[in-house]
């Protein structure tokens, strides 16, 4: 199954590497450049972007909107 983790921080890597060993295609996502630990999950795709937003469409964003089934949580503020 291809997967799309909106969200590179600990919880999101964490999920990322389960869901690899368990023959996920995995994508990784997050507008923090600081969030970015790409060698930590060297084996999922990295977008540097916000998925929700059109904006940054050239770099993955407005995805969450094209998805089948989309599950996130969304940060206060």
């Amino acid at each position: 199954m291809l997967i799309v983790i909106a969200g590179a921080g600990s919880i999101g890597r964490s999920i990322a590497r389960e869901l690899l060993a368990r023959g996920h295609q995995v994508t990784i996502a997050d507008s923090s450049p600081e969030a970015m630990k790409v060698s930590s999950v060297p084996e999922a795709n990295w977008i540097l972007g916000d998925l929700f937003h059109s904006r940054d469409h050239g770099t993955g964003g407005g995805s969450a909107s094209r998805c089948g089934r989309c599950v996130y949580r969304q940060r206060p503020g």
